[in-house]
């Protein structure tokens, strides 16, 4: 089992605002700007600072995705990171395949029970194997490498 993340382990800022490399981020992403306005909630972390683009409340175990992250980019350093994260689709999909399951461990701590834990893991493979992360597995490979992490 990986270990939980401490979320005070790490000061991290919440901001209602793009982050400050979204030109980018949309250039591989085309859209994604546009998304944030609608009803998508999608975060993104820079440095010490969770971008919150639509201001709605942040649940924990988000924030242990986006402290895992601001983790990550420590070792490379944020702008380092944030090149390869959007140049390449597989150090992409490790990364968040590393913070899903931060994330789901997160969410069984709050969450007993197993219904809304088979449910919340359903949403976060749909997710891992989906267009943003490349569609690098399918969702059945998804939920198997979260369970595999995870227990």
């Amino acid at each position: 089992m990986r270990r939980l993340i401490d979320l005070n382990c790490k000061e991290m800022n919440i901001v209602t605002a793009y982050p400050p490399n979204i030109a980018e981020i949309e250039l591989v992403f085309p859209g994604v700007k546009a998304n944030l306005n609608g009803a998508k909630q999608i975060y993104f972390c820079y440095g010490n600072t969770i971008y919150n683009p639509s201001g709605r409340p942040l649940e924990k175990y988000i924030i242990a995705h986006e402290v895992l992250h601001s983790m990550q980019q420590a070792d490379t350093g944020v702008e380092m990171w944030w090149d390869r994260y959007l140049a390449d689709p597989e150090f992409r999909f490790q990364q968040e395949l590393e913070a899903h399951c931060v994330e789901y461990e997160q969410y069984r701590l709050e969450n007993p029970g197993r219904a809304f834990r088979r449910r919340y893991i359903a949403i976060l493979a749909e997710r891992l194997s989906g267009p943003l992360y490349g569609r690098v597995v399918s969702k059945a490979q998804a939920m198997e490498l979260i369970k595999e992490e995870v227990w």
